[in-house]
């Protein structure tokens, strides 16, 4: 059976800036579900249920600390008070207004935001600690591009860009560490000479050009360019059935990708809020926003609901969401 694109599936892998374009072209592929299993429940009544749910919220031994040094930085960002929301817009107004001390509150609150996704992204040959400092660049940009203009609240907006700049970095650190010294010396070589020819000719240059100039074979410049773009590899998205799916393509330019990013994240964050809280919350967890996603009896839990009717609550959000895009598109037509 052919899988429709859920939602679920395109705010997991929008962490990987290959889809921002995608996702530009065609949104309605947000908010498809993925269409195997049961009907939608239509007719669920849905009594709004009072739950307390901190997503910066974490115990120090759940970080996991593995060293002396990162034990350290757990006990000092949890001395950080969190802050309401009236608190934090009023940080962000003044931050806006280029107050320092406020632009720190906003920083220091949210360390815990970016540790908890941080950890997901550990890898044995990545200093865990350099994944933390990249998710705070991330965590100021955020700061700078935030629009005071919408009424969500910020960690929702912030943890995009958090994501972004790890991924970004670690993509950047995968080019290191899979390509071998004497290909990435001829990859300088290639890129070299490419250079020098265009100079000289004033005009973009073929691959045949180039490898006759080194003296290389053109299948095997061709291959060492393949080698020499950045690759995304996406991590496996799980459903509750354990299926999976694993992409692989290109990158997209740094200029298209920030763009693109921009405006599906203000995208995102928008439909989001467009949901009642307890939809909202059951969606964040699902898609794993700020942490692994969670199967429908683990948000239950969380939540205090039962499995079913976190299901419900997830697929009838889906279906408001659906709603919303299509309205959207008729009012921009």
């Amino acid at each position: 059976m052919v899988r429709i694109f859920s939602l679920w599936f395109y705010m997991r892998q929008y962490r990987s800036a290959v889809l921002f374009a995608k996702l530009q072209q065609n949104k309605d592929h947000l908010v498809h579900r993925i269409s195997e299993d049961d009907e939608l429940n239509h007719g669920y009544s849905h009594n709004e249920e009072e739950f307390s749910v901190d997503i910066h919220e974490e115990s120090e031994s759940e970080f996991s600390p593995k060293n002396n040094i990162i034990d350290q930085y757990v006990k000092e960002i949890q001395k950080y008070p969190l802050l309401e929301k009236e608190e934090e817009r009023e940080y962000l107004i003044r931050a806006k207004n280029d107050d320092v001390e406020a632009r720190d509150h906003l920083i220091h609150a949210n360390l815990r935001l970016v540790l908890r996704i941080a950890r997901r992204y550990q890898r044995i040959e990545v200093a865990f600690l350099d994944l933390v400092a990249e998710g705070n660049f991330g965590l100021i940009h955020a700061i700078k591009k935030f629009d005071l203009s919408v009424d969500h609240r910020f960690s929702t907006y912030a943890a995009w860009w958090v994501q972004h700049y790890i991924e970004s970095f670690l993509l950047n650190q995968s080019r290191l560490i899979r390509v071998p010294v004497h290909i990435q010396k001829k990859l300088s070589k290639m890129r070299k000479m490419e250079h020098k020819l265009v100079q000289t000719h004033q005009r973009q240059v073929s691959t045949l050009e180039v490898a006759d100039a080194i003296g290389f074979k053109e299948s095997d410049l061709d291959w060492f360019k393949i080698l020499s773009e950045p690759i995304l590899s996406f991590t496996p998205v799980y459903n509750d059935d354990n299926d999976h799916t694993m992409i692989t393509v290109p990158a997209t330019s740094q200029d298209e990708e920030s763009t693109a990013l921009e405006e599906n994240i203000k995208f995102l964050v928008q439909l989001l809020d467009t949901l009642p809280e307890l939809e909202r919350e059951v969606v964040i967890r699902r898609i794993g926003l700020y942490d692994q996603p969670l199967f429908f009896h683990e948000i239950g839990d969380l939540l205090n609901i039962k499995k079913n009717r976190a299901r419900n609550i997830y697929e009838r959000a889906i279906v408001r969401l659906n709603k919303t895009v299509k309205q959207s598109r008729s009012a921009s037509h």
